[in-house]
Formats: structure tokens, sequence, C-alpha cells
């Protein structure tokens, strides 16, 4: 009698068991008859990319359609800070075959009066039925601040004053 209640005891373990592994082994088939299509790589330079304020600067993108379909109508957008300039070579692409992908040219112009540091410029490349969106982030260096000039000036109206003090008392 004992063996029997234990039995009874592990058929709900052993369906419950079976269960979750009919429903893993169903999503995993699904995730990969299903593919996404489109996805986004920058080819050129790494994280952290410096740009330049007021200047153009270039980065090259690649669309892959990695999907057994082909996409139509991809529209290239972007998610800027206030001021930025961002311009894609091509702005759209029309038919993308599966297994083929494209190089995009992305023009990224901060502007001049920009401050220093670190920001997000988020790539959207939108078709019917596939989206995709890639963030690129770029640091701002300023070659010389303002203050850097009037530390300048400053050091220069030092050393003149004491050029002046050491030529007028220095012989007497």
């Amino acid at each position: 009698m004992a063996a029997g209640r234990k039995i009874l005891f592990l058929y709900p373990a052993l369906a419950c068991f079976l269960g979750v592994i009919a429903v893993l082994s169903s999503s995993l088939t699904l995730a990969q008859e299903v593919r996404a299509g489109l996805d986004l790589r920058l080819v050129s330079g790494g994280f952290n990319d410096e740009v330049n304020p007021g200047e153009d600067n270039l980065f090259f993108m690649e669309i892959t359609n990695s999907s057994s379909d082909t996409i139509t109508n991809i529209e290239l957008s972007a998610d800027k800070p206030e001021g930025w300039i961002v311009e894609f070579a091509p702005e759209a692409i029309d038919v993308l075959s599966a297994g083929d992908y494209r190089t995009v040219d992305i023009n990224i112009k901060p502007p001049d009066n920009i401050n220093k540091g670190r920001y997000t410029v988020t790539v959207i490349a939108d078709a019917a039925d596939a989206r995709r969106v890639m963030s690129i982030f770029v640091r701002v260096e300023q070659g010389i601040s303002d203050w850097a000039w009037v530390g300048a000036i400053v050091v220069a109206v030092v050393v003149t004053g004491f050029v002046i003090i050491f030529r007028r008392f220095g012989r007497q």
C-alpha cells in the first residue's frame, strides 16, 4: 500500500515535468522558425566613438536581411539629441533580398556649442514587417575650451609684467 501511494504522487510530478518539456520544446521550435529579418551592425569605429562639434563625422552601418523573405521599403531615421544633424545615404532601401545586405553612410554632426560629454544617437530601420533599433554612443571632446584661452592670456600678461619690471629695476 505504501508503494501505491508513492506512485500516486509520482504521476502528477511526471505529468508536470512532461508538460514543461512540451512547452519549452514548442517555444524553442517557434523561436527558430520566426526570424526578425533586419539586423543592424555598426561597421566603423567602436564603442564611444569620438565626434567633433560642428563637423561632419562619418559612420558606416550594415543592414542585413537574415530572414528567408524579401523586405521592402526600409525607412531610416534617428532619435538624436536636440540640435544634432543625422543624415543617411541612402535614406531608404527599396528592396532587400533574403540574405542580402546594404551599407549605409551615417553622417552625425553635433552643434558647434555642444558641451563635452557622452551622447547617444539611436538609429531606427523601419519596414512594413520588421523594425530594428540600434544605439550609437558618441563622445564629444573639445580641443581647447574657453577657460584654456583665459588661462593663456593671464599667463601672457603676468610674464609680460615680470619682463617689464626686471628691465626697469634690474639695472639699479
